[in-house]
């Protein structure tokens, strides 16, 4: 890529040498108006006359100018708000940019991802921005992206064992917009159209949202919505393919995407595509981690660090890349669903064994600690402050203090096992499976928000995505929003909200035990665990906790280097059963499940002898489980992880929560 942006660079140089000679140096449009830039510098004034500035102009678009003072800072302001002689003034550079006899064929040479200075609200803040020799701004397919080789092994390697006890240092998180607006997006094109993906800038001042339809196949159709979350407005492109973003630059432009298609190893390919206006131009396309195989090879989650790294998690690893040129920096054996932190320099990851903080600047890690046991599937997110690190890993909720790696809360999700994502959008309230709200120091399964197709959450503001026949939204909230908290309030003050609460009595039901000899050392073992849960064992309990063995089942299990092997199934399950309906429940089985299994073998043990010395059921269940503290009555039918699970639930449609 280096030699592709030099050789950009030099004829971009030639050609303002030519426009030189003739006064004015003409540029084509960002969008459907045209765009100049004048050779010298002007004085504007505003429509009051108090106010003046020294600048060039740049551009107009959508009744907003862009003017660039001599430092090279730039400034918007709406044309209405210049005085007359400007507005003219604004009207004769547009025209002259049009009658231009010296404009090239194509469009002007300007080197890929150039960066130039923006001023706005919020202050000077780079733009990345890219074109190719031929490039220019009509609607319309760009070409396929540049191929890039990478070699992961050139990047420095990071140690990923962290030094001393766990002391983090918070910076400041990045001030956002104070009320982003809600912003409308076209509606479904067909039936099956649906939303693909949500992602915001880390500056919180752009989302993009994605929508992918099957047709026409075998490539598919991309509609993505760049969205001004500042102005409520947003901008429109189509392409082709099957990706999905992953993060979105702080210029508002450039996105890193993802190949999506169904199976193992087919979310492996990167591309970078810049969205301006309507158009979509991919302009590189690499794989992070090439020489891995089958689901090894997917990405599973990137960031922008900045204006000039990205970050990617793949295949255990976290890596560094340099932006644009996506070269790998330095890389750190890290796996499960990280997160970056609200100051933007900080990473978290649990990889199911530890939790750990990498810090971007530093280029460290400067933290890490083991989890309370095996954890499966991962996820971490950061509160809105960063005060406070949330894990989710299947039907188990952890949260941390961020500075001092303490463990604020570790329970059980009654009945919900989250399988899809993690988000935090308040410092008491997890957002697990992107619906159910989770109260990090009550326990309390407090609400369900349905009917959007994607959800994520940036700072304090969590973005729903709905897709109708009419329009999409975007919709900026913040959950739990005014009616959860009032609906809240008003059950704690039932005394019947809890059926499971500190001092509860517990009734045990064993019969479900084969092994009479099992059943007694399973009563024993359930009274200590009720008891370090705050209840209490007692024979005329109403809530009945419930152990029970399923088997023995003949199964077989598949592995793919070591053959097939016959194996004699046991389920051993534990749940918490109130007047029929099954409140909570966890279960274990001999006989390892996953697309990955780890044998830990003895010497001259082989795997069939391991899975034969496990034929047995899990007895030990009994003695280690963790029990929740609290369990809500349930308010419908059916005791499954559903809006029946929670205090109550919401609607969430494009005209707002219902």
């Amino acid at each position: 890529m280096a030699g592709f942006v030099r050789e950009a660079r030099v004829e971009r140089a030639v050609w303002r040498t030519i426009a030189a000679a003739a006064g004015v140096l003409f540029l084509l449009a960002d969008g459907p108006v045209g765009q100049v830039q004048a050779a010298e510098i002007e004085k504007w004034v505003d429509a009051t006359g108090k106010y003046t500035i020294e600048a060039s102009f740049v551009g107009e678009v959508g009744g907003v100018v862009t003017l660039q003072k001599a430092n090279g800072d730039e400034v918007e302001v709406p044309l209405a708000k210049l005085n007359t002689a400007s507005q003219e003034r604004v009207k004769e550079l547009l025209s002259m940019a049009d009658d231009n006899p010296f404009k090239p064929a194509g469009s002007e040479e300007m080197s890929p991802f150039e960066t130039k200075e923006r001023s706005g609200p919020s202050g000077g803040r780079p733009s990345v921005r890219s074109r190719r020799s031929g490039d220019d701004e009509d609607d319309g397919p760009s070409g396929p992206p540049r191929e890039l080789q990478v070699d992961l092994q050139r990047s420095e390697l990071i140690a990923s064992v962290g030094g001393g006890s766990w002391k983090v240092t918070l910076g400041e998180p990045v001030a956002g917009i104070a009320e982003p607006r809600p912003t409308a997006f076209p509606g479904k094109s067909n039936f099956f159209e649906k939303v693909l993906e949500i992602a915001i800038s880390n500056d919180q001042r752009h989302a993009l949202v994605v929508t992918t339809l099957d047709e026409p196949k075998p490539e598919g159709s991309l509609r993505l919505s760049v969205c001004d979350l500042e102005r409520g407005k947003a901008t429109t492109a189509a392409s082709t393919g099957r990706m999905a973003p992953l993060a979105l630059h702080n210029d508002g432009e450039h996105v890193i995407m993802r190949r999506a298609e169904f199976g193992f190893g087919n979310a492996d390919r990167l591309e970078i595509w810049q969205l301006r206006g309507r158009s979509v131009r991919k302009l590189v396309s690499f794989i992070p981690h090439d020489d891995a195989r089958n689901g090894s090879r997917d990405v599973q989650w990137a960031r922008f660090l900045g204006d000039d790294r990205f970050v990617t998690s793949g295949n255990g690893m976290l890596v560094v890349w340099s932006f644009p040129d996506c070269e790998p920096i330095a890389r750190l054996p890290a796996g499960g669903r990280p997160a970056l932190s609200p100051d933007g320099r900080l990473i978290a990851w649990c990889d199911g064994q530890n939790v750990g903080i990498f810090d971007v600047e530093a280029m460290e890690v400067v933290a890490q600690q083991p989890t309370p046991d095996r954890l499966h599937d991962p996820k971490v997110a950061f509160s809105p402050s960063g005060k406070r690190l949330a894990c989710i890993a299947q039907d188990r909720l952890l949260v941390w203090n961020t500075e001092n790696g303490d463990t604020i809360q570790d329970m059980k999700v009654p009945s919900v096992h989250i399988f899809t994502g993690i988000d935090f959008p308040d410092e008491d309230y997890v957002l697990g499976g992107n619906q159910f709200l989770i109260g990090v120091e009550n326990q309390v399964l407090l609400w369900t928000y349905s009917g959007q197709q994607q959800v994520t959450t940036a700072g304090p503001w969590t973005y729903f995505g709905t897709f109708e026949d009419q329009t999409g939204g975007l919709l900026p909230m913040k959950i739990p929003h005014p009616g959860a908290i009032n609906m809240l309030a008003k059950a704690s003050s039932d005394p019947n909200l809890f059926v499971l609460k500190e001092g509860t009595r517990v009734r045990l039901d064993v019969s479900g035990l084969p092994n009479v000899a099992e059943q007694n050392r399973a009563i024993q073992g359930l009274v200590k665990r009720v008891a370090a849960s705050g209840s209490v064992a007692e024979p005329d309990g109403k809530i009945v906790l419930v152990a029970s063995v399923e088997g023995p089942t003949q199964e077989t299990l598949s592995l793919r280097n070591s053959g097939d092997y016959t194996v004699q199934k046991y389920v051993t399950r534990l749940k918490y059963v109130y007047e029929g309906q099954v409140l909570w429940q966890t279960s274990t089985s001999n006989v390892p499940g996953g697309p990955v299994i780890f044998f830990n073998l003895e010497d001259g043990e082989n795997i069939g002898d391991w899975l034969k010395k496990r034929e047995k059921p899990d007895y030990e269940l009994f003695q280690r489980v963790e029990l929740p503290r609290f369990l809500q009555k349930p308010s419908g039918q059916g005791g499954r992880p559903s809006q029946s699970m929670t205090i109550g639930t919401s609607k969430v449609t494009s005209a707002g929560l219902r």
